[in-house]
């Protein structure tokens, strides 16, 4: 749970004390993995924070999905590694405005560009490794009017899934 912006609706503050930080360990991940039961068919490898900030995270993806868990992977597209792309079902990166001022607002840190040529990466590989591109936004007071302009300009990337979610601040 480290992350590398300071996002405005986040609470990832809140959660953590003052303690230094540790991030999983790749060998507990694989004993995580293999004691989940048969029953789950999804793993969703993320937090709070950004997920690529684990050094072990593109190995984690690899595991497990080699052990035939569908992958789902959320990230704020600044350390984004391709290499996880043949791994996984979804890729979700975050992107709360078209308007790159609002949106390095709320995703304090974010550089647009980088963000962007994330995404487009992700598009390009799609359908030779058959995941799907998604883009979360975080509605709240200031962003909420951006949706049709957002979910206009996400359809000139080529990425045309649009998951909403409310936020209070």
């Amino acid at each position: 749970n480290r992350c590398n912006f300071s996002c405005t609706m986040c609470p990832i503050d809140e959660f953590e004390s003052s303690a230094a930080k540790e991030d999983l360990s790749l060998n507990d991940f694989k004993l995580i993995i293999d004691k989940l039961p048969k029953s789950v068919k999804n793993v969703c490898l993320s937090g709070l924070g950004e997920p690529f900030l684990n050094n072990d995270y593109v190995e984690m993806v690899r595991f497990a999905s080699e052990k035939g868990f569908y992958i789902e992977v959320y990230n704020n597209g600044s350390l984004f590694n391709e290499r996880v792309l043949p791994y996984i079902g979804d890729v979700n990166f975050s992107v709360d405005s078209p308007d790159e001022k609002l949106l390095s607002k709320i995703r304090k840190g974010v550089k647009v560009d980088e963000l962007y040529d994330s995404i487009k990466t992700a598009v390009s590989y799609k359908d030779k490794y058959g995941y799907k591109v998604n883009i979360n936004f975080t509605g709240n007071y200031e962003n909420y009017k951006d949706i049709r302009s957002l979910y206009d300009l996400l359809n000139s990337l080529d990425t045309p899934y649009l998951v909403c979610w409310p936020s209070m601040l």
